[in-house]
């Protein structure tokens, strides 16, 4: 930076474009953690709608055993669809994939994000 007579600053012709390239990094860089913030919230916003139909799932498949007094043998849910409220409609988690269920182990989980079964980021739940 330079002063003239008037004892005001003003930038020299070489600083001129290193501050534009400074801004524009900054203002990239703002960006990017911008947008991969709202990307993990929309991820939360699906994970938690994920938990809430394993639990929709969950109290269904404890009504059918209550009053059908049998246990909900089938993976994918379809003979308890109806005590969830669904009216034989499936229910998909927010990737689009089915909901299951493992009777052996009791639980209720989605594929999550990434669509594979078993996975690190399956949601599940026991009951």
């Amino acid at each position: 930076m330079k002063h003239n007579k008037y004892n005001m600053i003003y930038f020299s012709k070489a600083e001129i474009p290193i501050d534009i390239l400074i801004s524009i990094v900054f203002l990239t860089l703002c960006i990017y953690f911008y947008f991969n913030y709202l990307n993990n919230e929309k991820l939360k916003v699906k994970i938690n709608k994920a938990r809430q139909d394993c639990e929709t799932y969950i109290q269904a498949i404890k009504k059918y055993n209550i009053l059908e007094n049998s246990i909900a043998q089938h993976p994918y849910l379809k003979d308890v669809t109806n005590y969830a409220g669904l009216q034989d409609i499936t229910l998909k988690d927010p990737w689009g994939h089915v909901y299951k269920h493992d009777v052996r182990k009791k639980i209720v989980y989605s594929f999550g994000p990434n669509g594979i079964e078993l996975d690190h980021d399956d949601i599940s739940m026991k009951y």
